[in-house]
């Protein structure tokens, strides 16, 4: 049905989807501008007779676009149209959008920013401010703090059955550096080439190219990277996701992770083991990690981005012996070292034991998120399919093979939907099925729901 209200078409479905598309319509129509910052808007009662919905639905609408700064409410001056451009984000119980285009954000890499431990990192700042000796306002080596070194060593043992001591922990600024920081020392050392998982993490080729290296795809399918023809390749280095593989979701199979060491050790080549995730697994303990059965041949990179926040920018490698000094000088080369007063805070935050408590309620915070995600993609979009194993922030969706990717990512950035494509996480984009990375953690599971549905029917007008 079509009603105009303060100029502005609206066309409203029939039944319990009026108010998600109420809110989408009335996002639409103040970002294009049809709806200009200041318009006074209908009273609750007003509109309700208006449209011939319950004044409830108008009343949540107007609360929830206030709330994510689209309009303003005032007691006794009604609700007005907010500008964009100086508008202020609120708590909502849902996570706040990153820009005023996005509505509905399914960035795979990105965890519930609302959720992070602001008074227990207080605390361990301050902590670390307090007992800092004023000669560690100086100059690091590079490594990175001894205190966070140990802290990690002791802390990746228990939980990813890593093997290590703090000497031959690196502090990095998240994976990103990490591995930029192994490309540069394997070509200084002589590499040529690295394999990458095809499909995979879309900036690890971005980075090994730039570092001078020729980057080499291999397919994986359900047991993970094809080791066989890894082994055709001729490549001096690998980057593997074996835990929880991105972004198929899959789990390196047993006899893949053999045939992988086998081949690391055979050719003297490393194996650089990308552990984004896994500490987020929901059915079952995650598997341990390929450096505990091999230390000697494998690199472990981890970061706080997915556990904390991307903002901390706080990673870390443990380095077989041979990469010690070629990472150690790569690293003093980037930056000289990453700040010591976080990396003593997070030093402080696990060894308080507030890490392994925030990762407990982070699990089931996330796990719920998931079910809801799972349950909202059952509903909206039946037809698609749900790849990969219960675990991390993101999951893969398989559409209709007869659905065009491209568009659906286009007319969804259109409709305020940030998402991420199959296609751009192959090495040479290619006709396989069409599928969608979604992110599932940063939503609250009412705006799962919103956000998927509303996706569903870009999806259908295909």
């Amino acid at each position: 049905m079509e009603r105009a209200v303060a100029d502005l078409l609206l066309e409203l479905p029939d039944g319990h989807r009026v108010r998600p598309a109420l809110e989408d319509q009335l996002r639409t129509a103040i970002r294009r501008g049809q709806l200009r910052p200041g318009v006074r808007l209908p009273s609750s009662r007003a509109l309700a007779s208006q449209l011939g919905v319950s004044r409830g639905v108008i009343t949540e609408t107007y609360s929830q676009l206030i709330a994510e700064g689209y309009l303003l409410g005032k007691h006794g001056s009604g609700t007005t149209v907010a500008s964009l451009d100086g508008r202020r984000r609120r708590s909502t119980g849902a996570t706040r959008s990153p820009s005023p285009g996005v509505l509905y954000d399914f960035h795979p890499g990105l965890p519930d920013l609302e959720q992070f431990p602001r008074m227990a990192w207080s605390r361990a700042v301050r902590k670390a401010s307090e007992c800092m000796p004023t000669a560690r306002l100086g100059y690091d080596d590079g490594a990175g703090a001894p205190e966070l070194r140990d802290e990690l060593a002791s802390f990746l043992g228990m939980s990813r059955g890593v093997r290590t001591e703090a000497g031959s922990v690196m502090i990095t600024a998240g994976f990103t550096q990490a591995f930029a920081l192994v490309c540069r020392a394997l070509v200084r050392a002589g590499a040529r080439a690295i394999a990458i998982e095809d499909p995979g993490f879309f900036l690890t080729s971005a980075i090994a190219k730039d570092a001078g290296l020729d980057v080499l795809p291999v397919p994986v399918d359900d047991d993970g990277i094809s080791v066989e023809r890894l082994a055709e390749t001729g490549a001096d280095a690998v980057v593997v996701t074996p835990a929880h593989q991105a972004p198929t979701g899959v789990v390196l199979a047993p006899s893949r992770r053999s045939a992988l060491l086998d081949w690391a050790q055979s050719t003297k080549s490393l194996i650089i083991e990308d552990d984004y995730d896994a500490e987020f697994r929901y059915d079952r303990r995650p598997v341990g990690s390929l450096h505990g059965v091999s230390p000697d041949l494998v690199m472990y990179v981890g970061s706080a981005s997915k556990v904390l926040a991307p903002a901390l920018r706080i990673g870390w490698a443990v380095l077989p012996e041979r990469m010690r000094g070629p990472m150690l000088r790569a690293k003093r080369l980037a930056d000289g070292g990453c700040a010591i007063l976080e990396q003593l805070a997070l030093a402080a935050f696990i060894g308080s034991g507030d890490f392994a408590r925030h990762l407990h309620r982070m699990r089931r915070h996330y796990a719920r998120r998931r079910r809801a995600f799972i349950d909202a993609v059952s509903s909206s979009l039946p037809d698609a399919e749900i790849r990969g194993i219960e675990a991390g922030l993101s999951a893969l969706v398989l559409l209709r093979t007869d659905v065009n990717e491209l568009s659906v990512i286009t007319d969804a950035r259109d409709r305020g939907i940030r998402l991420a494509g199959l296609g751009e996480h192959y090495a040479h984009r290619r006709s396989a099925r069409p599928g969608l990375v979604l992110g599932f953690a940063a939503s609250h599971e009412r705006r799962l729901e919103e956000g998927i549905s509303l996706l569903a029917s870009v999806v259908a007008s295909e």
